[in-house]
């Protein structure tokens, strides 16, 4: 099992800076969907030091909730089941799920239930071992395709946000970093310049842009 990591750099100026004015780290992880995906808080972390590390493996888990998918709003599992690619979580009428064999490369889920179920991916983090990355409501009697991409966004804000939380579009500036084929990178962060320095290819994404459509990739 592959781990991967993010280590920030920070100078004492800029944590000093970062906690007296009430910063938060905040992560999203990137997934490939065909569907209507929502976004969430896969992280938030406001510890630091000059040089703050996030980790994680290839560890995947599916989920089911009763949470409504507004801006917003707290996702709240109902069960989580582990997975692995390949693999499919069958939720049958009295909401109990079944792991199965599935289409490989791809995380299915299935609502064989009469209503509509909020559902979706997680993936455990050093930090948070219940990490939720996104989430969609699967009609009923339909399907959900999901597979974890690893690209990751980082940005920090004093929006307060749980991890969890439905997020449409970023609340300050941040930096999308493209780690496929790579387990370690750096990047550094001062709070008058912004992003700089990142060791894996990246973009800047300015306050406000759409994560769905940064995010959710088809």
């Amino acid at each position: 099992m592959s781990t991967y990591s993010i280590t920030i750099t920070l100078d004492n100026q800029t944590i000093d800076q970062l906690q007296s004015k009430g910063y938060t780290l905040y992560a999203f992880k990137a997934v490939q969907a065909y569907d209507q995906v929502q976004p969430l808080v896969w992280l938030s972390n406001n510890h630091y030091s000059p040089t703050t590390t996030i980790s994680w493996q290839d560890r995947l888990t599916a989920f089911t909730s009763n949470s409504q998918l507004s801006n917003g709003a707290v996702v709240q599992t109902s069960a989580t089941y582990n997975m692995d690619l390949g693999q499919m979580l069958q939720v049958n009428n009295n909401g109990y799920g079944t792991v199965t064999m599935g289409q490989p490369g791809q995380i299915t889920i299935q609502n064989a239930t009469f209503s509509p179920l909020t559902c979706g991916l997680g993936q455990p983090i050093q930090q948070s071992p219940n990490a939720l990355i996104c989430a969609s409501q699967a009609y009923p009697n339909s399907s959900l395709s999901l597979a974890p991409v690893n690209k990751v966004l980082l940005l920090f804000s004093t929006t307060p946000s749980q991890p969890g939380t439905v997020t449409q579009r970023a609340a300050a500036n941040g930096i999308f970093l493209d780690l496929n084929g790579i387990t370690n990178s750096t990047v550094s962060y001062n709070l008058n310049q912004g992003w700089s320095n990142s060791s894996v290819p990246s973009q800047l994404v300015q306050a406000g842009q759409s994560l769905a459509q940064l995010l959710i990739q088809g």
